[in-house]
């Protein structure tokens, strides 16, 4: 039975990075070890530890995540609940799915359908969508049948729901998408940027990644081209720099499309923290600097199962990442030294 809960938890971990493939923007205060713990699953068992490798919260749960605003989202015989960091259960697990905290609301779903409920577990938006994200600046994304819309934290429709796709928004926009075209709109809803891309990313730095015709290329909030479509694939500007790919290679960009690092990695990351995770020839993952010299050695795997990216690779704002090594899950700190050996069969990055 541990083995069978291993497997549905890197499951689970997978698809909760697959969900958001369009927003690569780093969350500022966003902490690995979130409020000074990691959820970690040793041989089955699921516990919070220290930096320091101390288990400080043990559990009997089935699945757990990391904290966020004081709570953490916890499993129990397939319904899930919180707990708080004395490990005390303060809201029951009853609900069939949830999301962690984030500013003062949860997500939870009951009968099929998400709501809302504060840190009391009152409901203060009935469950009645379809799907749903955590509020950012008071406002989320969420689906009633087949269409997304935009409400507020109060429960009122800002957006109506006429998207076949929708994400939060980002730096004021919010990338949709109708009739297989993706564009932007602002918080009233009005379509500032027209929907015609075959394919985008969320604003970060001020820029978007947008394909058209199979290339890559940037925009400003005023739909601009700012860096011409030429590239295979791209991902978003962090840190003033930009991944890459042509030819199967991928390096980095400024924002004048200029080249600062060269394209002979198989993929490569976001920068954060000053560093980046890049993938080379012989599958092993290592970190570069922003003059593309490494100083984290090639000694690390891609991710498992469901993904081969290496896009949940990258360091939190407390320094420290997850790593994978011959299928076990490990921490590191920037200069490339274990804070927890890879020994470990998941460890929360969320």
């Amino acid at each position: 039975m541990k083995n069978l809960t291993l497997t549905i938890l890197t499951v689970i971990a997978i698809l909760i990075l697959l969900t958001g493939c369009n927003q690569e923007v780093v969350t500022e205060g966003d902490n690995l070890f979130s409020e000074g713990l990691v959820a970690v699953s040793y041989l089955g068992d699921i516990n919070y530890m220290s930096p320091e490798g101390e288990v400080v919260i043990k559990t009997d749960y089935e699945n757990a995540f990391n904290f966020s605003e004081g709570l953490a989202l916890v499993q129990e015989n397939d319904k899930w609940g919180y707990i708080d960091k004395e490990g005390k259960e303060i809201i029951e697990p009853k609900y069939e799915n949830a999301k962690s905290y984030s500013e003062n609301l949860a997500a939870i779903k009951i009968d099929e359908k998400w709501g809302f409920i504060d840190k009391e577990g009152k409901i203060v938006i009935e469950p009645k969508f379809d799907s749903t994200f955590s509020f950012k600046d008071n406002i989320t994304a969420i689906q009633i049948e087949d269409k997304w819309g935009y409400i507020n934290s109060d429960g009122e429709k800002l957006i109506d729901e006429k998207y076949s796709k929708a994400y939060i928004f980002s730096e004021g926009l919010a990338l949709v998408q109708k009739n297989d075209k993706w564009g932007y709109i602002d918080k009233e809803g009005k379509e500032v940027i027209e929907l015609k891309y075959d394919n985008a990313k969320s604003f970060s730095e001020e820029l978007a990644a947008v394909e058209g015709d199979g290339k890559w290329g940037f925009i400003d909030k005023d739909g601009n081209e700012i860096i011409k479509y030429k590239y295979d694939n791209a991902k978003s500007f962090s840190e003033e720099l930009a991944a890459v790919e042509i030819g199967g290679k991928w390096g980095y960009i400024n924002k004048t499309g200029n080249i600062e690092i060269e394209h002979k990695y198989s993929d490569a990351n976001i920068f954060s923290e000053g560093l980046a995770a890049v993938l080379n020839e012989k599958d092993k993952v290592g970190y570069i600097n922003k003059q593309g010299e490494i100083v984290i050695d090639y000694k690390f795997d891609k991710g498992l199962l469901l993904t081969s990216s290496i896009g949940n690779l990258y360091f939190k704002e407390d320094g420290y990442d997850v790593i994978i090594k011959d299928k076990q899950f490990g921490v590191i700190n920037k200069k490339g030294e274990y804070i927890l050996e890879p020994k470990y069969d998941l460890i929360r990055k969320e």
